[in-house]
Parts: structure tokens; C-alpha cells; sequence
């Protein structure tokens, strides 16, 4: 706005000078073209200056953004609604793995995602990790945050963990979960509740503002957008408690899989990285591969022959 309107000044300015200039002698013609020339080198100036400072500003204000935007899921996991403390903690490393590393994109053929070498000697986590090989290609870290308050259903401490799977060395998926999930129908969503959350694709704020239950959160990524998974119980008209794995992504509610509740807390990551596969299509191929017919006998072709 300002420099569209500085533009204007210039130009009303310097057709002004050049119409004094006309009337009279060529001295005067001169001296006018030579102030028109003075105030559109000054006009000029302003201009770059004005243009320098704006783009400096700009900049400021983008590190200030991306410094205090933080994650998109900070204000829906909070002491509020987290299933216990040790959740919290796990979400801070969660934070700082997301910060610091690159997740695959499974939409891309180049690798683009951290190694596991890579994450392995630079992320400083509150804890140490153990290494789980699942195959010749498949490996995770799993980090255990536990805090001084005994868990009823575990006898134990409550805890947390933090899981960053790889695939063929890349990090794939990473996610958190409570370790002791509770049975109780306080804070818990009702089911029709998240189906109008995504009938409206809510924006995560509205999550953030219910304050419900999280007991575990994911996320994976696809062409270059980031889908995070929320798990959090939910509650049908009949008092039945299911666990809801809610995909959000761009600011919005997308869908949900409802499981029963004692499947759900049976081992929730491993179930956010399955139905990550499901909502993105990969599961789907296998199922619905044709399959080829075995070629006949050859002895079984001569009977019918004749």
C-alpha cells in the first residue's frame, strides 16, 4: 500500500515540474527537467530503501513465526488432556525429532528422509533409546519416559514411549503413546461428536478447545504434506469406549478408525502405522491384487484335447 501510494506522489510530482517547465524560457525547461530528475533519482532511492527494509522485516517477522508456530498439534496435547505426565515428555523429544530430522515422504521415490546413523548421532533425547530390528530392513528406536506416580492398571510407573520406525534406513514414522491407558469414561469424546468433526473437517483449534483425551499422536508424511494421527478415546450413546486414530492434516479434521477399546490400547503405534498404510492406500494394493491363474498340466491339456 505505502509504496503503491509513494508511486503516485512521484509521478503527480514530476508531471507537475514538466508543466511548468513548458511556458517558459529553455533555462526554465532545463532547470524543470533537471528537478524532475532530482525528485525521481530521490523518489527512486526511497523506493529501494523502502523496498530493503520491508524485505528485512519480512524476514524477521518469518523466523519469528516459524520460531513460535511450533508444532501443529502443540495446543492439542497439553497437561489438560494428556492420558498422564509422561506423555508430555515423550511429546518434547517428539517435538524435537520433527525440528531437527526429516521424515521420508512416502510419495517420493528419492530418499529425503534422515538416516537412521543420522538421528542416531545427533538427537539428544531426555533418555536413552534401545534399537529393535524387525527385519533386514526394518528397525526402530523406542525411548521410555516414565514419572513418580504408579499407574493403577500397570502397578508401576506411569510411562510413555516414543517410537521412530525405519524402512531401508530412512526414517519413516514417528510417534508417541501411553504406555498405561486407563478405563474411565471422564473426558472421553462422544462418538457422534468426532463424526461431526469430520463430516465439518474442523480445524485443529476446535480439537484444541474440546480438551479431550490424547493418548497417543503420530504422524507420517505423503507429497509433501504431513499427516499426523491422534489417538483418543471415544464413547458411544450406549457407555461403550472404543479408541478413535483421528487424521489430521492441513489445519483439519480428515477422517477417523474406530477400534474397540482393549484392541486400541493393545499396541497403539504399531496400529497408527498399519492404518497410516490403510489411509494412504498401500494395504489396499496387496488385498486387491489380481491373482494369476497356475498354467495347466500338460497332461490335464492333452486329456482335454482329446
Amino acid at each position: 500500500m505505502k509504496k503503491t501510494l509513494q508511486k503516485l506522489v512521484v509521478t503527480a510530482l514530476t508531471t507537475n515540474l514538466l508543466l511548468v517547465a513548458i511556458p517558459t524560457t529553455a533555462v526554465w525547461a532545463q532547470d524543470g527537467e533537471e528537478s524532475t530528475e532530482e525528485v525521481a533519482e530521490t523518489a527512486t532511492e526511497e523506493e529501494a530503501s523502502e523496498e530493503e527494509t520491508t524485505e528485512e522485516t519480512t524476514e524477521e517477522t518469518t523466523e519469528e513465526e516459524v520460531a513460535t508456530e511450533g508444532h501443529a498439534l502443540k495446543d492439542v496435547l497439553v497437561e489438560a488432556t494428556a492420558e498422564n505426565l509422561a506423555l508430555l515428555d515423550a511429546f518434547a523429544d517428539y517435538q524435537k525429532v520433527i525440528e531437527q530430522f526429516s521424515i521420508q515422504d512416502l510419495n517420493v521415490s528419492d530418499v529425503v528422509g534422515s538416516s537412521f546413523a543420522e538421528v542416531v548421532d545427533n538427537f539428544d533425547a531426555q533418555v536413552e533409546p534401545e534399537v529393535f530390528d524387525l527385519s533386514e530392513t526394518e528397525k526402530y528406536l523406542s525411548y521410555t519416559y516414565e514419572i513418580d506416580e504408579i499407574s493403577s492398571v500397570t502397578e508401576e510407573n506411569k510411562a510413555a514411549e516414543l517410537i521412530l520406525y525405519f524402512s531401508d534406513d530412512t526414517l519413516l514414522y514417528v510417534g508417541i503413546a501411553t504406555l498405561d491407558m486407563e478405563l474411565y469414561p471422564e473426558d472421553v469424546l462422544p462418538e457422534e461428536e468426532i463424526e461431526t468433526w469430520i463430516a465439518d473437517q474442523v480445524d485443529i483449534q476446535a480439537v484444541a478447545d474440546r480438551q479431550t483425551r490424547i493418548m497417543g499422536l503420530s504422524e507420517m508424511v505423503f507429497d509433501g504434506i504431513p499427516y499426523h494421527m491422534v489417538f483418543l478415546p471415544t464413547i458411544t450413546a450406549e457407555n461403550e469406549v472404543f479408541g478413535d486414530f483421528m487424521i489430521i492434516s492441513e489445519g483439519a479434521v480428515f477422517d477417523s478408525y474406530p477400534l474397540g477399546i482393549e484392541e486400541a490400547i493393545e499396541s497403539p503405534q504399531t496400529t497408527m502405522l498399519s492404518l497410516f498404510s490403510d489411509f494412504f492406500g498401500f494395504g489396499a494394493e496387496t488385498e486387491d491384487a489380481p491373482v494369476e491363474e497356475e498354467p495347466a498340466d500338460e497332461e490335464t491339456t492333452e486329456e482335454s484335447a482329446e
